[in-house]
């Protein structure tokens, strides 16, 4: 349907805030038409325009007319939501939109439920498929060229190798030595070495046994090396032996495939690469390495960061675009790009939550997260049995294909 939200809740608020409005001029009309001089009937309008301006800017202040707040629910591991259903009313449930209302007042809530949850206003929320015209589909030759070099076989190796570890969660890191989180820190520095990229560990907490530390890849631009493109994966897990694979090896090690296609072409401006740690605990290495680069002055270098978080399961070819409303447009020219290169169809949704995409988009750089469709996500989701026999391998090639693109684009082939 366009760019319309697929559920009825808000349309139907608007059209009662906009009938509100539309019938008090007629009201008016009618009580006051032809019993006062010209004058006077100017000054009534007026101040009913003045009466009305106050009530819009009140009710637009949040949420429209709505009485009841609505808030967004920014985690949806199991315990979260099991802990939510308590305290909550659900108010819309689309995809990666779970919205609701709450039972009590939400400075009753703990600390820990508030962090659960985003307040926001009914215009916010989206969540649709783009029309794309086909002639907009315009193929480049070069960067078709550059697609070529994408091998399943070697992103196979990479997430095999990846999974393997017995665990990868940041906590692992006060257990033990040579825990599986620190152990695929060193792997995807040693890795993004190999391909001749210039890497460095942005270490950001002290652990018990090893600090918890970001891998950072980079390979200078060669005409804006201070212009930055900027390419996430978180590479930690919720800690199950020997799982994590859709969430998220699936995009770490895609991050380590691109690095691969992209080593020996070169670009305009610099492509970063950034495995992201802590995101199952609060996005923490994410919110750490923008922080860093805030603090450096490096932020401002950030033109345009891509996430990819959980690419490997599907059911039915699509996948989720997301990112907050002042980018719409952005996400919209990115649906362009998964029918100009992929076979899969875009699935646009709004507001951003819930992976690293958030820091960067908290700091109002254009930011896309590329996800599998959260109406099919994995049956395995934060569970032990995400394992590499769930993995959808061509779906997950599609989504590297389609980040491999946006980066040439986005980076500027040369």
């Amino acid at each position: 349907m366009g760019a319309a939200p697929a559920w009825a809740g808000p349309a139907v608020m608007e059209r009662r805030y906009f009938l509100r409005f539309s019938e008090s001029p007629i009201l008016l009309k009618q009580s006051y038409g032809g019993k006062m001089n010209r004058r006077l009937r100017l000054f009534a309008v007026l101040g009913a325009l003045l009466l009305l301006t106050g009530t819009a800017l009140r009710l637009s202040a949040f949420g429209g007319n709505d009485p009841e707040p609505l808030y967004l629910v920014v985690s949806h591991h199991p315990h979260d939501l099991d802990a939510l259903a308590a305290v909550t009313l659900p108010y819309l449930d689309e995809g990666r939109l779970k919205v609701v209302r709450l039972r009590k007042e939400f400075g009753e809530l703990t600390p820990a439920l508030q962090s659960l949850l985003r307040r926001v206003r009914p215009s916010e929320l989206k969540s649709y498929r783009p029309e794309i015209s086909t002639r907009s589909l315009k193929r480049r030759a070069d960067v078709e060229e550059v697609l070529k070099k994408i091998s399943k076989t070697t992103y196979q190796d990479y997430l095999t190798f990846m999974a393997s570890f017995e665990d990868r969660d940041a906590a692992g890191l006060d257990r033990k030595e040579n825990s599986g989180n620190e152990r695929a820190v060193k792997w995807l520095q040693e890795e993004f070495e190999k391909l001749s990229y210039q890497t460095s560990l942005h270490c950001y907490k002290a652990r018990r046994y090893a600090e918890e530390c970001n891998v950072v890849a980079m390979r200078p631009g060669r005409e804006l090396p201070n212009e930055w493109v900027v390419v996430v994966g978180h590479l930690d897990d919720v800690g199950h032996h020997q799982a994590g694979a859709d969430d998220n090896a699936s995009g770490a090690v895609a991050l380590l495939e691109m690095a691969r296609v992209l080593n020996e072409q070169p670009t305009a401006r610099t492509l970063v690469f950034l495995a992201a740690n802590g995101e199952e605990t609060g996005l923490v290495g994410s919110k750490a390495y923008v922080k860093s680069l805030s603090e450096s002055g490096d932020l401002a270098k950030v033109k345009y960061s891509i996430n990819m978080d959980m690419i490997g399961y599907n059911e039915d070819g699509v996948i989720d675009i997301e990112t907050n409303n002042e980018f719409e447009p952005e996400a919209q020219w990115y649906s362009t790009q998964v029918k100009t290169y992929t076979r899969l169809t875009p699935n646009i949704t709004m507001p951003a939550w819930g992976s690293d995409h958030v820091p960067f988009l908290n700091q109002k750089i254009p930011t896309i997260l590329t996800i599998e469709h959260w109406d099919t996500k994995t049956p395995c989701y934060h569970q032990s049995c995400d394992k590499l026999n769930t993995v959808a391998w061509d779906y997950a090639m599609e989504i590297v294909k389609l980040n491999v693109a946006v980066s040439l684009l986005k980076a500027g082939l040369i």
